[in-house]
């Protein structure tokens, strides 16, 4: 009788041979060794930061990178109200509730985790895509946040956890055609000494309900414009279309505005390489989101990947490794 192999076992030696002489082989592992080379170059990057003092940390709380980017005159959304220990819950649910609609979200979570945009409905409050939340709910999801475990760092600083309910920012109409379920439209551009590095804009989809985060499902459409780019304010190597609609060519909207506001931000910090997240609101004007230490680069595919990666690389070999 013979014996059948179990899936669980991992894959046959016959298997592992067939494997080794296709071309996914080679594949795999030239993909393998680009990421150790890009991650090699962040660590780089994290080591270069620890000698710029505690702007560090300030990548690491939206609370505080906010009151930092007020302090210098940067457009943020307001905050309505914080949450700092489980005890007053209440009294912020009551300052919160009076507004009609508002975002509430933790100071150090990433990818869109833990992110609630609210509206008052008639009888319950409603996420971003229209589903009832109950207000248990939301303070289950705060309160947990806050006995998270907090990062000790080696200097004896910790960062706290705070839960944030603040303005919740609509896109202007030139971006209506790039979201749905009313989703804010929103831009991340890599930042390298001062200049945009390369650019992408995250379109919300129904998959994201309508966030514009692509570890959700959002659509990420890449702008040719950067130091990386040819100066056109288009987009271009696009990821995929949107809404079945090729955007490559297009012009994007509010470029210039959008490019000018992240070189403020840059101006800030010393660290050299970081990404700006950013909307442009009803009004027209720039509004800043947040910001990224170490952005991850994991959804590039590899055209783009490449061009960045050569690019960075650059820079590090004359800015970096000389010295």
């Amino acid at each position: 009788m013979v014996k059948k192999h179990r899936k669980d076992w991992g894959p046959t030696t016959a298997g592992v041979a067939d494997y080794m002489r296709s071309g996914r082989f080679a594949q795999d592992r030239d993909s393998r060794r680009e990421k150790s080379s890009i991650t090699k170059f962040f660590h780089l990057i994290r080591k270069l930061d620890k000698h710029m003092g505690k702007e560090r940390y300030v990548f690491y709380d939206k609370y505080a990178f906010k009151k930092l980017l007020e302090q210098n005159n940067i457009k943020v959304p307001k905050t309505y109200a914080t949450l700092r220990k489980e005890k007053d819950w209440s009294d912020f649910w009551d300052k919160v509730s009076q507004y009609d609609t508002f975002v509430m979200k933790p100071n150090r979570l990433s990818e869109g985790r833990g992110i609630h945009v609210l509206t008052k409905g008639e009888e319950n409050w409603l996420e971003l895509n229209g589903e009832a939340v109950a207000i248990a709910t939301l303070m289950k999801d705060a309160i947990g946040f806050l006995r998270r475990r907090t990062t000790a760092h080696r200097d004896g600083q910790r960062v706290k956890n705070i839960v944030i309910a603040e303005e919740r920012v609509f896109s202007h109409e030139d971006f209506n055609d790039y979201t749905v379920d009313g989703g804010i439209v929103d831009f991340r551009l890599y930042m390298l000494d001062d200049e945009v590095l390369y650019g992408k804009m995250r379109c919300p989809t129904s998959n994201s309900r309508g966030l514009g985060n692509t570890a959700k499902g959002a659509v990420a459409l890449f702008v040719e414009g950067g130091v990386i780019g040819d100066g056109k304010e288009i987009f271009k190597n696009t990821t995929s279309r949107y809404n079945g609609v090729d955007m490559s060519g297009k012009k994007v909207p509010f470029w210039k505005e959008i490019v000018e506001c992240s070189k403020n931000v840059s101006k800030i910090f010393k660290s050299p390489f970081h990404s700006v997240d950013l909307t442009v609101d009803r009004d027209g004007e720039a509004t800043v989101m947040e910001c990224e230490k170490i952005p991850t680069l994991g959804h590039f595919k590899k055209p783009e990947a490449d061009r960045l990666y050569a690019v960075l690389e650059e820079w590090a070999q004359e800015k970096l490794w000389r010295k």
